[in-house]
């Protein structure tokens, strides 16, 4: 945020979330994009694999580039730009030059200097408070921890469903439900992606019975309407009682639209995260009990039984 000027190459090391986004912005901008990352997907660890790939091959068709499953291995600034070094999974050694190059991993809780320690409250090895159930320090009662200063995601939807959890625990004589399994995760760039629930990645190695559905957003009227017709909607459900596992959401320049995982109204385990809102969802189904209730007439749904 500090660049006085639009750099000619840029280099990010990482390609999560904020990567993304900020990548994505200076793609637009007019840089040569170019991401270092070590995982084989980009997004997140827990993205689907399926929208994963379709959504790295919208951001190359952009004009972004990505290294997956590299290593880091050196970095060095000359007179002119900054050179890393990293190695692929196979061992190969390849050199990267920039501009300017954004390091996008290893976020972890600003907690030092607050003298947690001092008085006895346990941490993680990122600095994490750690806490119970209620987001109350397990080492000292009267300690009470919301968002990114506990572990998990750093997101502000979880740091406010924690905060209420506090809230109504000191001052409701409530012990709260927190279902972590129904937050929902969104990367802002252009297009968006977002997704709440385990993968079918992850469903497949837990050898769940499960079916997929899917559908493109033209089959939506007011998306037919739009200048662009691209995006790809995704849910998962069990096989048996037809709950909703997953639904993933992959919006491509919907117009005057966000792809935003609270407005997906995806709920794991038959919780309504938040009431059923979005064009696009309202096509492929609507579901406010965690059941599966409507599928588009006009969509073309793939089924596959496991």
């Amino acid at each position: 945020m500090e660049l006085r000027e639009v750099p000619h190459r840029m280099t990010i090391v990482g390609a999560g979330a904020i990567g993304l986004e900020l990548g994505s912005v200076w793609s637009r901008l007019g840089s040569q994009v170019e991401f270092v990352e070590m995982l084989p997907i980009i997004g997140s660890e827990a993205i689907d694999e399926e929208l994963a790939a379709l959504y790295v091959e919208e951001l190359r068709a952009q004009g972004m580039r990505f290294n997956l499953s590299c290593k880091l291995t050196a970095a060095h600034v000359t007179e002119h730009n900054i050179c890393l070094q990293y190695e692929t999974a196979t061992g190969e050694q390849h050199e990267l030059c920039a501009d300017v190059v954004l390091v996008s991993v290893g976020r972890k809780s600003a907690t030092a200097g607050l003298g947690l320690k001092e008085i006895g409250v346990k941490l993680d090895r990122r600095g994490a408070i750690l806490v119970n159930d209620v987001c109350q320090s397990v080492s000292v009662p009267t300690v009470f921890a919301a968002g990114d200063c506990t572990p998990g995601p750093m997101v502000a939807h979880k740091s406010t469903m924690e905060a209420n959890a506090v809230v109504d625990h000191l001052f409701g004589g409530t012990r709260p439900q927190l279902h972590y399994g129904s937050l929902p995760f969104v990367v802002y760039t252009q297009p968006e992606a977002a997704w709440v629930g385990p993968s079918e990645q992850r469903l497949r190695s837990e050898s769940r019975h499960f079916v997929v559905y899917r559908f493109r957003y033209n089959s939506n009227m007011r998306d037919t309407l739009c200048p662009t017709l691209d995006g790809f909607v995704k849910v998962i459900v069990d096989a048996d009682s037809q709950k909703v596992w997953l639904r993933e959401i992959f919006f491509i320049y919907v117009l005057g639209d966000r792809c935003d995982a609270g407005s997906i109204g995806v709920y794991t385990g038959g919780d309504i995260w938040r009431p059923d809102r979005g064009s696009g969802v309202s096509g492929p189904s609507r579901c406010y009990d965690g059941r599966l209730r409507q599928l588009p007439a006009r969509a073309p749904i793939l089924q596959e039984p496991q």
